[in-house]
């Protein structure tokens, strides 16, 4: 057996790439074992009796915060998918009701199967700590106040009204009332 040392990138490594039809849109779409999604080749009705032929192509997934996903066309209906979900469908199999698809590695965008795997979502959230990927306090998108502002609003809780704070942060009450219950900012309690 030989053992590689060094940076992969200095290594020649063959990846196989295996294609799977995509549940529900067989001869429409195929999926990748490395996360890549085709459209197949097909013909096209363009009506008075012509026809085109619409070649196969790899489609360019749209990179959301989080997740890569396509849109696939059936019968005139689009559906956007999240690419992870479909390449575990194709390669693992399907979830039991309360599982969902996890990534190893925290990365949400390396959707090659062997960074995949269905487990709980409880789980996932204990992944998601371990890889920093959660989103709570300032990594969530709708964060208005700074973790010191929010723990600043926690240290005043029983000197100052919610109004008081509010007034002070230009937020409503309501936004301090949920720092306060641990709705919001959960990671500071």
């Amino acid at each position: 057996m030989t053992t590689l040392t060094g940076d992969i990138s200095d290594y020649n490594i063959l990846v196989i790439e295996t294609w799977k039809p995509v549940n529900g849109y067989e001869g429409l779409y195929s999926v990748s074992s490395q996360g890549r999604v085709r459209g197949e080749r097909k013909t096209r009705d363009r009506g008075r009796g012509v026809t085109a032929v619409v070649r196969e192509r790899i489609l360019k997934p749209h990179r959301g915060r989080s997740y890569d996903s396509v849109s696939l066309v059936k019968d005139g209906s689009k559906r956007t998918v999240n690419v992870h979900t479909i390449v575990a469908d194709a390669f693992i199999g399907p979830r039991e009701v309360g599982f969902c698809v996890c990534h190893e590695n925290g990365d949400g965008h390396d959707n090659r199967v062997e960074n995949l795997r269905i487990d709980s979502y409880a789980q996932n959230m204990k992944d998601k700590l371990k890889h920093g990927t959660n989103m709570e306090g300032e990594k969530h998108h709708k964060h208005i106040l700074s973790e010191d502002d929010a723990r600043y609003v926690l240290k005043m809780r029983n000197r100052k009204t919610c109004s008081e704070l509010g007034k002070q942060f230009g937020v409503s009450p309501s936004t301090i009332s949920k720092i306060h219950t641990g709705k919001n900012w959960k990671c500071l309690n």
